[in-house]
């Protein structure tokens, strides 16, 4: 008998494959037999889209890798020797940071608040605000009570929840109460501490450097696009997002979603506005 069961249980589980790039393929695709215990509905079972628990996280933890933009340039925290500059315009090693905090190990959660060291991967330096007038600079870690607060700096969020996430904006506050800033009016575009407001001209965003490489590819996006394309036309109307969608959550917002994926209005989402919404990572599991 328990031979039996475990064989009915076998043949009921669904067969998943995951679409996507390796590590963050963030949705699965799957098929099998409907269990008519369940339901009463008669016809085919429709393969289910779920989105993967296994893709990276998007909190921040010490010791992750990250790169820092300042919002109103565009452009990356970088470094050439002991110079820090907002110059960077592509991700590359000389673009990495990693937050630590004194007394924290490694996989501590980065909260609004906390003040962290931020350590430059490629020199393996911390960035340093001597005063409120000088540029930032790289030094040697500092020893405590060796003016080591120089180097400390407060996370200030924009947002909710506490935790700092990818994407976040973000201030950074220097140990004399002002925020970094870049000085756009030179060509080196050097970093600051010398004011104590937040503008447009102190906006960070800090992305986080797995969540980046571990982005689903443009075709992964088609294919997972073809799952909920059922009739083949190109797009995805209501009915076969709601097929789907629901196998996951009988109480997700449709209408919510159809408006995210389909914002002209044409009837339904396209390949571009598809990818757009699963860019979000819209979580579609039921609480």
């Amino acid at each position: 008998a328990e031979e039996a069961a475990q064989q009915k249980a076998a043949e009921a589980a669904p067969e998943e494959l995951a679409v996507g790039g390796e590590g963050g393929a963030g949705i699965v695709v799957a098929s099998g037999t409907r269990n008519r215990a369940k339901s009463e509905k008669t016809g085919p079972w429709l393969p289910f889209v779920r989105f993967d628990t296994s893709a990276v996280p998007k909190a921040f933890f010490t010791e992750d890798h990250l790169y820092i933009q300042h919002v109103r340039s565009g452009n990356y925290f970088t470094s050439e020797g002991e110079a820090v500059t907002a110059a960077g315009d592509a991700f590359d090693d000389n673009c990495v940071f990693l937050l630590e905090i004194e007394g924290k190990d490694p996989g501590t959660p980065i909260l609004d608040g906390m003040s962290v060291l931020l350590r430059h991967y490629a020199s393996g330096n911390y960035l340093t605000a001597e005063d409120d007038f000088g540029d930032l600079k790289l030094e040697a870690k500092r020893p405590r009570g060796e003016k080591n607060e120089r180097q400390l700096f407060d996370i200030n969020k924009r947002s909710r929840p506490a935790e700092l996430e990818h994407d976040d904006i973000l201030f950074l506050e220097s140990w004399l109460s002002n925020f970094i800033e870049v000085d756009t009016g030179s060509e080196a575009r050097t970093l600051k501490a010398r004011r104590w407001k937040q503008g447009k001209q102190q906006q960070l965003v800090v992305r986080k450097k797995r969540v980046l490489e571990a982005q689903t590819t443009e075709l992964a996006r088609q294919m997972q696009f073809q799952s909920f394309d059922l009739d083949g036309n190109s797009v995805v109307g209501k009915t076969e997002m709601g097929f789907l969608v629901q196998q996951v959550n009988a109480e997700a917002d449709l209408d919510g979603i159809m408006v995210k994926v389909d914002p002209e209005q044409v009837g339904g989402a396209v390949l571009d506005t598809f990818a757009a919404w699963a860019d979000g990572g819209e979580d579609l599991s039921e609480e």
